[in-house]
């Protein structure tokens, strides 16, 4: 009885171990699950934000974040193709408008005087229909100045485009010839009201702009050569204006078209007459002239065309000095 009651003990035993041993495999796989949800827990907030971060770059919406126990709201947004297309337009408008503003210039109270003679044209193209001829020495109103080489301008009312490389261009006005019978009450009440030279001891009258202009003429025309060059040179002009075939003004003589260009050189400012070029200049207005009367003068070493030449000289010879023949 004895050794029956051994083994039934031992019998039970081994059934406590078993059990033992499956509540602990139990309990290790419970541990396991915990720690391994408790791993996923901590990671999930990290996923969360990820996957926030994601949506909220593709589609339009409102991202929280939390700083300090304070909430920021961010807004996320993403611009649109039309949008992008529309931004794009509008800087090429923006620079077209820059490049536009740079490529024209309004003028004003800009006269262009023409080197030679200029088809006045409809559009800024040498294959523009042409719409006026203007000649050598007119002027013209500038309107509008083109980078690339044109001009807007008016003439005679008729508006239309030059080349700028036909042009000498003043910013002060020039007188023309239409302009000349509204100029003159001007230039009488100055006259008047300008202090001048006492007119009873000169040849012809003038007021001091003609005088300045009368320089100026002397200075860019024989600037450098003798007095007697500049006295003979100042006498034509002055001949000019006592006989009958000329305008009868100093202003009127050398702005008359295709004959003193060098009138040009008074408006622009590029010839300040000397004292001696003056003295000469009021020499001849006192009544000193060495040509005889001559109303013409040429430069044969500058003169090569035969017509012009023959011209010249099929007058009468009245003076030659430093290389310059005077006719009438």
């Amino acid at each position: 009885m004895k050794q029956k009651k051994s083994v039934g003990s031992k019998k039970l035993s081994a059934r406590k171990a078993a059990t033992i041993l499956l509540g602990c495999v139990m309990a290790a796989a419970a541990f396991s699950s915990v720690c391994v949800f408790s791993f996923m827990g901590k990671n999930e907030p990290v996923q969360k934000d990820t996957k926030a971060a994601l949506i909220s770059t593709d589609t339009d919406s409102d991202a929280v974040t939390e700083r300090d126990g304070t909430f920021d709201t961010v807004e996320w947004r993403k611009a649109g193709i039309d949008e992008f297309e529309l931004t794009e337009v509008k800087k090429e408008t923006e620079a077209e408008t820059t490049t536009e503003k740079e490529k024209k210039t309004k003028l004003k109270n800009v006269k262009l005087v023409s080197d030679e003679t200029v088809i006045l044209r409809e559009d800024k193209s040498d294959d523009s229909a042409a719409v006026a001829t203007i000649g050598s020495g007119e002027a013209v109103d500038a309107l509008v100045g083109y980078n690339d080489g044109w001009y807007k301008v008016s003439y005679a009312g008729t508006k239309g485009y030059v080349r700028a490389e036909y042009f000498t261009s003043f910013d002060r006005t020039v007188k023309t010839k239409e302009t000349k019978d509204e100029e003159k009450p001007k230039a009488e009440e100055e006259k008047k009201t300008e202090e001048e030279p006492q007119q009873t001891e000169y040849v012809v009258s003038f007021t001091p702009q003609e005088f300045e202009m009368f320089a100026s003429v002397l200075e860019h025309e024989v600037g450098n050569c003798s007095e007697q060059s500049k006295v003979a040179v100042a006498n034509v002009i002055l001949n000019r204006v006592r006989s009958d075939y000329f305008p009868n003004s100093i202003y009127d003589v050398l702005t008359e078209s295709d004959q003193f260009t060098a009138v040009f050189s008074y408006y622009d400012g590029s010839v300040v007459p000397t004292e001696n070029t003056r003295e000469c200049a009021l020499r001849a207005l006192r009544g000193e002239d060495n040509t005889n009367g001559a109303v013409y003068y040429y430069a044969p070493q500058y003169c090569c065309d035969p017509n012009t030449v023959s011209w010249f000289e099929s007058m009468t010879l009245c003076y030659e000095v430093d290389g310059q023949r005077f006719f009438k």
